[in-house]
């Protein structure tokens, strides 16, 4: 008797990124985060509000509205879940050309995510596997399934949400 069966190709524990797009006009929202107080974040160049709470801003309240229901839709259909997500913090932070954020993971986070409000030069987020170190064979042509980062340049407007 011949086994009939393919070779089957199972992806398991996918990072799933969801992008979503703000419809609106952001103007007056952009004005106001250009108004805040800013620290200046040496090592990096970059500059964060100091305020870290920032959807509790009235001022915000329309992107507010967009960011949770972009949450419904990340947990609707890639966690599969009818319950609620939150939003616990948020903060603006400014990227002058030259400054990067570095490499970093958010533990107390079930879901985290990035607004761009102007990204009219189209500058990048990486997102990087988190494991151990491993031996790795040399690569000839990388691709999703054995890339080890992934390098997305979102719009202005666009929010990405990634576990």
């Amino acid at each position: 008797m011949v086994d009939e069966r393919k070779d089957t190709l199972l992806q398991i524990f996918p990072t799933s990124l969801l992008i979503c797009t703000y419809k609106d006009d952001f103007k007056k929202e952009f004005k106001y985060i250009r108004n805040l107080e800013y620290t200046d974040q040496q090592v990096t160049g970059v500059f964060r509000s100091k305020d870290s709470y920032l959807m509790k801003r009235p001022e915000l309240s329309k992107i507010k509205e967009f960011l949770l229901e972009s949450l419904d839709k990340y947990t609707n259909l890639i966690l599969k879940t009818k319950q609620k997500a939150s939003i616990t913090q948020a903060w603006v932070q400014r990227n002058p050309y030259g400054s990067f954020t570095h490499e970093h993971t958010h533990a107390n986070s079930l879901i985290s995510g990035v607004f761009y409000f102007r990204n009219d030069d189209h500058a990048a987020i990486t997102f990087t596997v988190d494991t151990v170190a491993r031996i790795r064979p040399q690569i000839e042509t990388y691709t999703r399934l054995n890339a080890e980062s992934f390098t997305f340049k979102p719009l202005s407007g666009d929010v990405i949400l990634f576990p």
